[in-house]
């Protein structure tokens, strides 16, 4: 019987092995779309997370230059549909796997 942590835990992994980029735009399967940015991105693995399923988190784009701090977003495991760069070159998943376009936030 697989563990239903196997699915997540290969997605884990799979972004754990990404050079990632200074801004990425993360797509989910729920429509929404969000840019993060920052030198870290987070990674919960999902032996980790109580649900079992594990998530990204990253900082979001200030919304005016006097705010001092950014505020942070998460995506589950389960709901991360694709992470493009901010060229829109997907990254994730490989792009051999999935739909190869994606529309620019600016």
């Amino acid at each position: 019987m697989k563990s239903s942590i196997e699915p997540n835990q290969r997605v884990f992994n799979e972004l754990s092995e990404l050079d990632w980029p200074p801004e990425i735009t993360v797509e989910t399967h729920d429509g929404r779309s969000e840019r993060m940015i920052g030198d870290g991105y987070c990674l919960v693995p999902p032996g980790d997370d109580p649900e079992e399923i594990g998530y990204l988190s990253g900082a979001m784009p200030k919304k005016h230059p006097r705010n001092q701090f950014n505020g942070v977003t998460s995506v589950s495991f389960k709901n991360l549909k694709a992470i493009f760069a901010p060229d829109g070159r997907q990254i994730w998943p490989f792009p051999d796997r999935s739909p190869k376009s994606h529309k620019s936030l600016k």
